[in-house]
């Protein structure tokens, strides 16, 4: 399936380097085709991509990234259901960060969420290092 012009646009935007990115999209929207689209570009561009999902079975998760991590050649990084609240534990679990999109984006005061998730992270990385 191709991508259409909203999606390589959104495309072009995740895959700049040096960069925090939220994607959000309802169900059906295509972030999934996004999100291959740009693992294709990172794998082409050198990088080996690994990836956890963490939602509503989110101890089956953590047990998989516990069992991961520690034989991962490359970073990991936590991305679904992830939110402040629960960073450190993705990060405990052998994470090297984490990736968001509705628990800044859908909050309230997202500037708010935004700076609590940092926080959390970077309190959480000091504890995991």
């Amino acid at each position: 399936m191709a991508l259409s012009a909203e999606q390589r646009a959104a495309l072009a935007h995740v895959c700049e380097p040096g960069r925090l990115v939220c994607l959000q999209g309802d169900a059906g929207t295509g972030k999934s085709l996004l999100l291959g689209a740009a693992r294709e570009a990172w794998v082409k561009a050198g990088y080996e991509v690994k990836g956890a999902a963490l939602s509503a079975k989110a101890a089956q998760g953590l047990e998989r990234l516990r069992a991961l991590a520690p034989g991962c050649p490359v970073p990991i990084y936590g991305i679904g259901g992830v939110s402040a609240a629960n960073a450190a534990e993705v990060l405990r679990a052998g994470a090297h960060g984490v990736a968001v999109g509705s628990a800044v984006l859908d909050a309230p005061d997202p500037e708010r969420a935004a700076h609590e998730l940092v926080q959390a992270v970077a309190d959480a990385a000091s504890e995991v290092t």
